[in-house]
């Protein structure tokens, strides 16, 4: 498998040191670290620097006439990486309303009014120039795979390309697990008068999509981009006031553990045993019938595709 990773504005770490932080991260953890040779990183920021560079939009190859099925599966996947996660303690799901509101207002102000301050102007050229974004999609393409696995990383204005990048991506090439950091795409002032980023989230493309934002991070307003973005699962970490360095997300527990799952997966068995070992609270009792009475409504249900929903949603 490759490990794709998008930059975000900058000079495109020609010296990969997010590479070196993330398996700093990863050998600090437990896990081998990812070989050179498994990474593809493509520079683009030439492309953001240069007046001038223009190239027709990449052909949209995700076109399914009814992927109903792909997307239940899709959500099977995202609640599966949602539980895993509920086990992280610096993991949570929240934004600036956990923040108090005289830091909300001047946050969300200088975050949206004055992206240029920020140097954001990349992230809004890209937004705002087809011609751009065709050129910088065309290049990132011409390095990946026609065929097998990607585990695609994408950080602040990487995350966006990325976005705009998976329904462009060759038919035969998989994205194992989708991770954006630091994400300015929930940002209204960037998709003014835009209407190109990701209509419908490649459901059979992606298996799952995970967005970690900082809620301290002036880039992402503190807030995660599922609301823009329904396919995509937020979640919260806290790295300080401010930050919003590839550094500090790619060291962070939570990604590592994302990073890793899916690279590393564990060949443990679990053991099985219906011995009982404690008596059931009463809460416990009523929570499991509770699930017997759900099961139980769920056989009753006559029309095939809502009793599909309905199990999936109960599992």
């Amino acid at each position: 498998m490759k490990v794709v990773f998008l930059h975000g504005i900058g000079d495109g770490d020609p010296t990969r040191e997010w590479l070196a932080t993330l398996n700093a991260a990863l050998t600090t953890a437990g896990h081998p670290a990812i070989d050179e040779s498994q990474v593809i990183a493509p520079r683009y920021d030439s492309f953001l620097a240069t007046d001038g560079i223009s190239a027709k939009m990449p052909d949209v190859t995700y076109k399914p006439k009814d992927d109903r099925q792909s997307r239940r599966e899709f959500e099977r996947r995202q609640a599966s990486v949602n539980r895993s996660l509920q086990h992280e303690p610096e993991a949570a799901i929240f934004g600036f309303h956990a923040i108090p509101a005289g830091l909300m207002a001047g946050a969300h102000g200088f975050g949206v009014d004055h992206l240029s301050v920020m140097n954001l102007n990349q992230v809004r050229r890209y937004v705002t120039t087809e011609g751009l974004r065709g050129a910088i999609l065309r290049h990132i393409l011409g390095q990946l795979p026609t065929s097998g696995e990607i585990l695609l990383i994408a950080h602040s204005l990487g995350s966006v390309i990325a976005i705009d990048l998976v329904d462009h991506l060759p038919d035969k090439l998989k994205v194992r697990r989708f991770i954006t950091l630091g994400s300015p795409a929930n940002s209204e002032a960037l998709h003014r008068g835009s209407e190109r980023l990701l209509k419908k989230v490649p459901y059979s493309r992606i298996d799952d999509w995970t967005n970690v934002f900082s809620v301290g991070d002036i880039v992402t307003m503190g807030r995660g981009i599922a609301s823009m973005f329904p396919g995509a699962q937020d979640v919260g970490i806290s790295l300080g006031p401010g930050v919003h360095g590839t550094d500090r997300y790619l060291a962070h527990p939570v990604v590592v553990k994302l990073v890793a799952d899916v690279l590393y997966p564990s060949k443990q068995v679990i053991r099985v045993s219906t011995e009982i070992t404690r008596r059931l609270t009463d809460e416990q009792f009523f929570t499991l019938v509770k699930c017997h009475f759900a099961a139980a409504v769920a056989k009753h249900i006559k029309d095939a595709q809502r009793a599909q929903q309905y199990s999936d949603a109960l599992n």
